[in-house]
């Protein structure tokens, strides 16, 4: 095709192309769209402008030789094109897409990230996306609205596997913690899957359960405060003394005192394992709640379970009042101090 034939043409397509965008008229575009799919190649090796070719180029043939048009210099804004281009071709350049300013809303919703199939089939989508040169952050960001819906259906199995997909291709443990810290703040679920449920599974993608140990105990509190779950089924990363040391000694009181049918010497006896735990426990009690007449029960409850730590002497400096206390068992605290060597004046208060 002679230049004269083919400068005529172009001017034809150019017209026709100027009068379609000023008239708004669709039909006219596509008319121009068909031009120059037939000849945009032509055009571009006689010489003309490859960026006024592109104007009147669609988004699919943009798309489908955008490489080609890039070799001849072109400078070609695909954002403008975005709903245009497929998914493959979107997934192929998401980097780029991502970097001129296309919202990560839109990409989601151009690849399909909203509705996840099987753990097996977005853990592919993944890997897909990964040896495409998707920075594995901007495959963790395009999953995240996927992840948090799975976080709200407690399917701790699909976070589980995306997330060790995630790990695999390089996404860094930091992330994944920052993750970790913000939801398990907000999400009981996430907190107690850590901790409670699956551990060992967590502990393979490299979380260390200890960071959350004390999320996990707050937790614990305001939400077993009326089930109070036996220390024997703390989670195993919670040691009994992790216990006993991260709590108020008011609050293990108020934690056993809503407990039905419990008492605080049932916790001493029967729940606490060791001498030791028994003693930390006690000297939590003496400098946090001290020797008072109100709590004389617990004290009584020390001796009686073998602790050393409680003086007898202290006791001694208590005011119990003149008049009889009305939740004291007489007959029970005086054997428990006769038999702890008690003095006889200490014992003439607790005389029947």
């Amino acid at each position: 095709m002679s230049s004269a034939i083919l400068q005529a043409k172009f001017d034809d397509i150019l017209e026709e192309f100027n009068n379609s965008i000023r008239d708004n008229d669709s039909v006219g575009i596509e008319n121009v769209n068909y031009a120059m799919h037939k000849d945009w190649l032509s055009f571009i090796d006689a010489g003309f402008d490859v960026n006024q070719v592109i104007s009147m180029m669609s988004g699919k043939d943009i798309s489908d030789h955008y490489d080609t048009l890039l070799s001849y210099g072109a400078e070609i804004d695909i954002t403008k094109y975005f709903w245009d281009f497929d998914r493959v071709f979107v997934v192929k350049h998401l980097n780029d897409f991502i970097n001129r300013g296309v919202s990560l809303e839109d990409i989601v919703s151009k690849c399909g990230l909203y509705s996840s199939g099987t753990v097996e089939s977005d853990i592919e989508r993944i890997v897909e996306f990964s040896e495409k040169g998707i920075d594995i952050r901007v495959i963790f960001t395009l999953f995240q609205k996927i992840i948090d819906d799975a976080l709200e259906n407690q399917d701790s199995d699909y976070i589980i596997g995306v997330f060790m997909a995630l790990c695999q291709n390089g996404l860094p443990k930091e992330e994944l913690k920052k993750w970790l810290d913000q939801k398990t703040s907000q999400n009981g679920f996430i907190l107690c899957d850590i901790v409670e449920e699956n551990p060992d599974e967590w502990e393979k993608l490299g979380v260390n359960i200890s960071d959350y140990a004390d999320k996990w105990l707050r937790y614990y509190y305001d939400h077993y405060y009326y089930h109070r779950k036996p220390l024997k089924d703390l989670p195993k990363s919670i040691t009994e003394k992790k216990f006993i040391e991260f709590f108020s000694m008011e609050e293990i009181l108020n934690l056993i005192n809503e407990a039905a049918g419990f008492s605080f010497y049932d916790f001493l006896t029967k729940e606490i394992s060791s001498n030791e735990n028994l003693e930390i426990l006690a000297h939590k009690f003496v400098d946090e709640i001290g020797y008072s007449a109100d709590h004389m029960g617990e004290i009584i409850d020390f001796i009686m379970a073998g602790s050393s730590v409680i003086d007898l002497k202290e006791i001694e400096k208590m005011d119990f009042g003149d008049e009889p206390h009305p939740d004291y068992d007489y007959d029970l605290y005086h054997e428990v101090l006769k038999s702890a060597g008690a003095s006889k004046e200490l014992l003439d208060k607790f005389s029947s």
